[in-house]
């Protein structure tokens, strides 16, 4: 064949191919798609199930990798060289250039020159110390950037991966202190696992004073006593609290019934009733105080969130959960039970008009609408209202026009009624003294 002939071939070849939309060029292979954990722990799992064995748990901030699109609330993620499983509900894509941290079984590794122990796993983060060569180091099995973390006097540190050795021999489990939290040791009901790693605390509160820390797989006895969502344990006779949805039972001994956790959810109301049933008429089971953690177990039901409590299962309405902890309180329970748009409302006014001193919004019950119980609606009371006529006109008014931003439903002031969908004033009927017929105060109604 003559190279005249072979160049006309290779041209046609190549122009049917282009035309099947196929090129002779590399093809390009689209980069996985990364994800950042937003909850302050997440599980990764062997499985699409809350029953399946939990492999690792990640810290909020940590990367990963996707494995194909989510499914029925699982996002399947690269772990360890296969396929696992984490709750969609609790990544979200990550910003450009982070890299994913690879997880592996946590083992002891020895260092094979000496390394600088640093801070992060960057190059230009503190140095703390040179660990010599040949040391044994407590790899956690997480690395990233071309760094190993390991944990050295109790802290999570970063090694180069270049210079840390293969593992040796499983990660010892981490001591626990000598001395015991109570002088007084209680028997254990039975004994349960640890699913993930869980700080003891010698208190059932997230600010308690921290005994130590367990690692996952780790047995420990389950004393019986259960406060808001934390059990009580004990492990080389310290009595210590630990998150109640991070244990499972056991084999050996007496079975004990633990729900698992999902995630954590934090209050972020003041005084929010926890309840037998997802029913605002259940059972009060308690009063949480803002900023109160607990732990979701999945399911929600007529607007309420199922959450572990005092080691079994209770309901909490679902608008007064987060999963970040709350901000500053605006002042009083009847503020922090607001929605977000009228907790937004609430900030405005106290900016625009500093003269207002006493603001209202939730409450138990309304007679003329849903707004004030769903946390809808804010009363703005007007200071010396009948010789202050222009100070709540210009509130109503400002309220009118900058209705689209501040997702205005209505406004009520002195005994009118202005919605935004019908753009005027209408007269209401007389409902009695000058607080019913919103002469003290401008009430204003939210969108959801």
């Amino acid at each position: 064949m003559s190279k005249a002939r072979i160049a006309i071939t290779w041209l046609v070849a190549t122009a049917l191919l282009a035309g099947a939309g196929i090129t002779t060029a590399v093809i390009a292979t689209a980069a996985p798609a990364i994800y950042t954990v937003t909850a302050g722990e997440l599980n990764v799992r062997s499985g699409p199930s809350t029953s399946t064995k939990t492999l690792y748990t990640l810290k909020k901030g940590a990367a990963l990798e996707a494995k194909g699109k989510a499914a029925k609330g699982w996002q399947p993620i690269q772990f360890n060289g296969t396929t696992a499983y984490v709750y969609a509900k609790y990544v979200k894509v990550a910003k450009k250039n982070t890299t994913p941290i690879t997880s592996n079984v946590p083992a002891t590794r020895k260092t094979s020159a000496n390394v600088n122990l640093r801070t992060a796993p960057d190059l230009d983060s503190e140095i703390i110390r040179v660990i010599k060569k040949g040391a044994a180091v407590a790899a956690t099995g997480r690395s990233r950037d071309g760094f190993t973390e390991v944990k050295v006097d109790g802290k999570v540190r970063w090694l180069y991966t270049k210079y840390v050795g293969a593992t040796t021999t499983a990660a010892p489990k981490p001591t626990t202190p000598a001395k015991p939290a109570s002088p007084t040791v209680p028997d254990s009901v039975a004994n349960v696992s640890t699913v993930s790693t869980l700080s003891l605390r010698s208190d059932a509160s997230p600010s308690a004073k921290l005994l130590g820390n367990i690692e996952p797989d780790t047995t420990v006895g389950l004393t019986g006593k259960h406060s808001g969502s934390y059990s009580q344990v004990v492990i080389d006779k310290v009595v210590a609290w630990v998150l109640t949805g991070y244990l499972a039972a056991v084999k050996s001994g007496p079975t004990v019934t633990l729900p698992a956790s999902v995630g954590l959810r934090y209050i972020n109301a003041t005084d929010v009733n926890v309840r037998k049933a997802a029913d605002v008429e259940s059972t009060k089971l308690a009063t949480l105080p803002r900023g109160s953690v607990l732990q979701a177990t999945g399911p929600e039901k007529n607007q309420y969130t199922q959450i572990i409590y005092n080691g079994g299962l209770a309901w909490v309405a679902s608008q007064y959960l987060s999963t970040t902890p709350p901000g500053a309180s605006l002042g009083s329970s009847s503020l922090d039970k607001l929605k977000q748009n009228a907790k937004d409302a609430v900030l405005v006014v106290r900016d625009e008009f500093p003269e207002i001193k006493s603001m209202y919004g939730w409450r138990a019950s309304s007679a003329y609408s849903s707004d004030h119980p769903n946390g809808r609606a804010i009363d703005i009371m007007i200071p010396s209202y009948k010789k202050n006529k222009a100070l709540g006109d210009r509130i109503a008014k400002y309220f009118i026009d900058n209705n689209k931003s501040l997702k205005v439903k209505y406004v009520i002031w002195r005994q009118r009624n202005f919605t935004i969908t019908r753009g005027k004033w209408v007269h209401m009927a007389d409902r009695g003294g000058d607080t019913a017929n919103h002469f003290d105060h401008v009430h204003v109604s939210f969108l959801s």
